[in-house]
């Protein structure tokens, strides 16, 4: 039996998936045989080896089976916890820099549904841990969390659009 109904074990949110990739222009054809494919998808497809890499790694493995222990596992939810908090940090960025109200409207989609479905999700799993909200709140940010979530708020702060959209592809692609 998993430990999560989505044993992906990405950590990042499962919804709305293709928005993200879906903002950016197709490639124009290279040859006339081959289809149109979007540019995110050439990425994808490119970083394949390192995707199945990930996909096998013990941690996500044993998320996905059931095998892992239950104390990394909760030592997991309270770090996606404070990774989330961060995340939704960046889509606010993406609001803030959309060019439009469309992309204004996604990004606050994207923040909405992290801060009260993703965040409201863990805190159910966390629940069924035994990890209170204090607990959660807190934890210290393990150095790989601090490393990443800093990634992201200095791209989302002193980048562009692309840029934050390109930081966040990885989770959406998830």
């Amino acid at each position: 039996m998993s430990l999560l109904p989505n044993a992906s074990g990405q950590g990042c949110p499962s919804y709305g998936r293709r928005a993200l990739p879906d903002l950016i222009v197709p490639l124009t054809k290279r040859k006339e045989t081959k289809p149109l494919i979007q540019f995110t998808d050439e990425l994808r497809q490119s970083a394949a080896p390192i995707w199945e890499a990930d996909l096998g790694h013990p941690f996500v493995r044993g998320i996905a089976d059931g095998t892992l222990p239950t104390e990394k596992f909760k030592f997991y939810l309270i770090q996606d916890y404070l990774f989330l908090l961060d995340y939704s940090r960046v889509f606010a960025h993406g609001v803030i820099k959309a060019p439009d109200e469309a992309t204004m409207a996604l990004f606050s989609q994207l923040l909405n549904e992290t801060l009260n479905t993703e965040m409201d999700l863990h805190r159910g799993y966390c629940e069924k841990f035994g990890i209170s909200a204090a607990e959660m709140e807190q934890a210290p940010v393990a150095p790989t969390t601090h490393a990443y979530t800093r990634h992201l708020l200095s791209v989302a702060q002193s980048g562009t659009l692309a840029d934050i959209i390109a930081g966040v592809l990885p989770c959406q692609w998830g």
